[in-house]
């Protein structure tokens, strides 16, 4: 119908009537024929369609529109069908889906409230709904919790496009925005790139403007810093500007919804991406999309992440309980930054990790795993995927432009090697598209069971 209302919008009149014939069509198959179809009411789908139905419907008040008696006794009825459904709280999804899902029911009763019975109460329904789902999306610190930095954006977009702060009358819905906007830029990469944490792709803005900056002793250099570690995530980066960034986004969120993981979580806690010398080194196999296949449970699993991973059992979270993560505040020493956080994944593992990071200069990632199968594990570190390293006795070297990396794993009895593109059992791939992805190199350290603590000392020197 889209196509439709916005041809109406550029100036052709006579695009509602293709529109009505369309929300006719829904009508016959749905009620008439009493025929099923997978998104009939699908609950973000329910929300899209009143909102569609309300601008038909007041169209026809408005006069702008003119349909046939039998036409606009199907058009109210849909609407009233509509309205039932997302005025039930069991139909409510608790997802940015219930956004679309209220605005759609905000609309509607909106126009159709005076004189439709069906929306009686409606108005307090949504107020007291828009409330505990602003409470129950955002954290403390105003980032969205869907485990997804790309979604905090969508959902910021989505609240103003639909005027959520005039529309629905609620106190702190404007400041709320206002921060949860300011903290877009954070959450992508130096040129704009969302950070591929969950599932992230696509671009934002960059960060401008000026920045108060943590300055360390010596030549270490000042650094823009953004700890928003009570939500998940740790950012160390260069100021706006830098002509050869660094970026350090830690990523520890979890948030779940009803007691289930919801889908835009991946097994990442812990979890990391870096850029140095403006250039990708660290990178996350990314979103990958929602097509129910072997490389979209890769995606999801520990093996896509820069995380330890269990060796013949994937740690997806599809199949998991909700596991507690927890992120330290950041800590600026004389020299570098420390990020420290820990994950419990009940039967499985709990893991403790440590970053002492001293931008441009190195990076030291220290573990401590208590491993509770009697599967190997693997320390798994993906680069970008035009990087080419080279194996080492104990790590791998790597050129990048005129930077060169240096990492060294240590860990008794485990062993170094590395994989690419691999597709028994996946490992390897980076996102590069909707259902596109790309081989990178995974270089990985597999240890033994019983091995609790280990670290990867990285340097970078030109």
């Amino acid at each position: 119908m889209d196509y439709w209302l916005f041809a109406y919008q550029d100036g052709d009149l006579g695009a509602l009537e293709q529109a009505v014939d369309i929300a006719l069509d829904w009508a016959r198959f749905h009620i008439e024929e009493d025929r099923r179809s997978a998104f009939e009411w699908y609950n973000m789908a329910a929300g899209v369609r009143a909102s569609r139905l309300a601008f038909l419907i007041d169209s026809v008040l408005l006069g702008n529109l003119e349909v046939e008696e039998q036409e606009w006794v199907a058009l109210v009825g849909l609407a009233d069908r509509h309205a039932q459904r997302l005025l039930q709280p069991s139909f409510l999804s608790d997802t940015n889906h219930g956004l679309f899902q209220m605005a759609g029911l905000n609309a509607l009763c909106s126009v159709i409230g005076g004189w439709r019975r069906v929306c009686d109460g409606a108005r307090s329904y949504i107020d007291q709904t828009f409330s505990r789902l602003l409470d129950r999306w955002f954290t403390a610190e105003s980032v969205h919790g869907e485990n997804s930095p790309n979604y905090h954006g969508i959902v910021v977009d989505a609240i103003q496009r639909l005027r959520i702060a005039d529309r629905i009358a609620l106190s702190g819905v404007r400041t709320l925005i206002e921060e949860a906007e300011a903290l877009i830029p954070w959450l992508a990469y130096p040129n704009g790139r969302w950070v591929p944490v969950g599932d992230s792709a696509g671009f934002e803005r960059g960060l401008t403007g000026a920045v108060e900056p943590i300055c360390l002793v010596g030549e270490g250099g000042c650094w823009a810093v953004r700890d928003l570690t009570e939500s998940g995530y740790a950012i160390i980066r260069s100021a706006p500007g830098a002509a050869e960034p660094s970026m350090l986004f830690v990523n520890a969120m979890f948030v779940n919804v009803k007691g289930e993981v919801i889908r835009h979580k991946h097994a990442d806690d812990l979890g990391f991406v870096l850029i140095e010398g403006g250039s990708e080194i660290f990178v996350d196999s990314g979103k990958y999309g929602y097509r129910k296949d072997e490389m979209r449970s890769y995606v999801l699993s520990a093996r896509a992440h820069n995380i330890p991973s269990l060796m013949g059992r994937p740690i997806d979270p599809r199949r998991l309980d909700p596991a507690p993560t927890q992120l330290q505040p950041i800590e600026a020493t004389e020299s570098g930054f420390v990020v420290e956080g820990f994950v419990e994944r009940p039967g499985l593992l709990r893991h403790h990790r440590t970053f002492t990071y001293a931008p441009a200069s190195s990076l030291t990632i220290t573990d401590r795993l208590y491993n509770r199968t009697n599967h190997r594990w693997q320390s798994n570190l993906h680069l970008a995927p035009d990087l080419d390293p080279v194996l080492t006795d104990s790590g791998f070297q790597v050129r990048v432009d005129d930077l060169w990396v240096e990492a060294v794993f240590e860990g008794e009895g485990c062993e170094m090697d590395m994989v690419r593109g691999a597709t028994d059992p996946y490992q390897g791939w980076v996102s590069v598209g909707y259902l596109e992805m790309t081989p990178a190199t995974v270089v990985r350290a597999s240890c033994p069971a019983y091995l609790v603590e280990s670290s990867w000392h990285i340097t970078f020197r030109r």
